[in-house]
């Protein structure tokens, strides 16, 4: 028998691949007879994942569907999935935001729990990472009417994408300038989407 306990390392969407100091060995171990075990939630922050594996003698191995990580189809396999927008509702740009905590809204359209994770930097440090899209809030942006319309990369107009809304916190973000990055990351661990947000925080005793 034997176990292995990889730090800094955290399942991508869908836990078909991983990230970090132990992806490349998690995918050979996989395939010579290593099981999943545990691991961190998607939504941890990848310095604070884990993944806990194990081998077992020829004899005592099983295989159970909900552990086993997905199989990866190759590419020319998987079916083109539809194109990923990403905008930051709120605050607008270069705005001053008084107070030290900095609360966004944010919109995703076409992202999925299995393909897709969206991971915050403030600082270039990952602070907040989402996975569940299931649990936030549909919506539908790009009305003629609304002022935060996603464009259509087909055409000149304002189209209704079907979305998520992503409420994110920054608690003590502190005074000053800051610049955050969101970013949606598919389960090749590419970037698929991203946005930048500059504000400044203002102290709010003047």
């Amino acid at each position: 028998r034997c176990f292995v306990l990889f730090d800094d390392t955290w399942p991508s969407a869908g836990s078909r691949k991983y990230s970090g100091k132990g992806g490349m060995a998690l995918s050979f171990l996989f395939s010579h007879g290593f099981e999943l075990i545990q691991q961190s939630d998607p939504d941890t922050l990848s310095h604070m994942g884990w993944v806990l594996v194990r081998r077992l003698p020829a004899e005592e191995r099983h295989i159970d569907g909900d552990l086993q990580p997905a199989n990866i189809q190759s590419d020319g396999d998987q079916q083109k999935a539809a194109m990923v927008s990403l905008l930051i509702a709120s605050p607008e740009q270069r705005a001053n935001v008084v107070g030290t905590d900095l609360e966004m809204e944010v919109v995703v359209a076409n992202a999925t729990e299995d393909e897709h994770v969206m991971v915050v930097l403030s600082g270039g440090v990952e602070v907040i990472r989402v996975s569940k899209w299931d649990q936030m809030v549909a919506t539908c942006f790009g009305g003629e009417d609304d002022q935060h319309a996603l464009q259509s990369e087909e055409a000149d107009q304002q189209v209704c994408h079907p979305a998520r809304k992503v409420p994110l916190y920054l608690n003590g973000a502190g005074l000053g300038p800051k610049v955050v990055d969101v970013q949606v990351v598919d389960a090749d661990h590419k970037v698929v989407a991203s946005q930048k947000l500059e504000v400044t925080m203002v102290d709010p005793s003047g």
